[in-house]
């Protein structure tokens, strides 16, 4: 039927195609809670962007009038779903976080090194500190697939092997970096 989650049922309705009035996203299903269905003249909110708009009778979108507005502003349903739909959002950007971490000693020294690096050069910078007796150029640094699965110990789900231009395996990562040279 549906699934439980923080004591509310969830039901997945298949919609006729249609996209977000705000940011576009096409969107061909919704996710009511509490028994609710799609009808005429209730509410939607995109999760992708958090825009409010209201179904028409074939299930569409068009804007919320004025005085609908008011009356589903503040609206105690409407505020928690903006705020799972920020939780989610929140969650979905923290678990794409790139995380280095040193080579070194066991796991667990390892991973007393990880941050989060944005870049190549967030990790130019972070590998600098650690071997001042080397210049490091974006160029020296490959990244590529070492374990492509789970590793359950830390919560990463690949493994990526970090190492440098002439001098051998330096880190690891939970993922490639955007604008690194070697292999993803």
């Amino acid at each position: 039927m549906g699934e439980k989650n923080r004591h509310h049922e969830f039901r997945e309705t298949r919609l006729p195609k249609c996209a977000c009035l705000n940011c576009g996203k096409v969107l061909d299903a919704a996710t009511s809670m509490e028994g609710h269905t799609p009808h005429e003249g209730g509410v939607s909110i995109c999760f992708d962007c958090g825009h409010v708009a209201i179904f028409d009778a074939q299930l569409k979108f068009r804007p919320p009038t004025d005085e609908e507005m008011l009356e589903i502003a503040g609206h105690p349903v409407l505020v928690q779903v903006q705020k799972a739909r920020a939780e989610a959002m929140l969650m979905s950007k923290l678990s794409r976080k790139t995380v280095f971490r040193h080579h070194q000693g066991s796991l667990e020294d390892s991973m007393k090194t990880a941050i989060e690096v944005r870049s190549i050069n967030d990790l130019v910078l972070e590998l600098q500190k650690r071997f001042t007796f080397w210049v490091i150029k974006p160029s020296d640094i490959h990244i590529q697939e070492y374990m492509p699965w789970a590793d359950t110990r830390i919560g990463w789900e690949k493994t990526y092997l970090v190492t440098l231009s002439g001098k051998g395996v330096v880190g690891f990562t939970n993922g490639p970096i955007g604008d690194s040279n070697g292999p993803d």
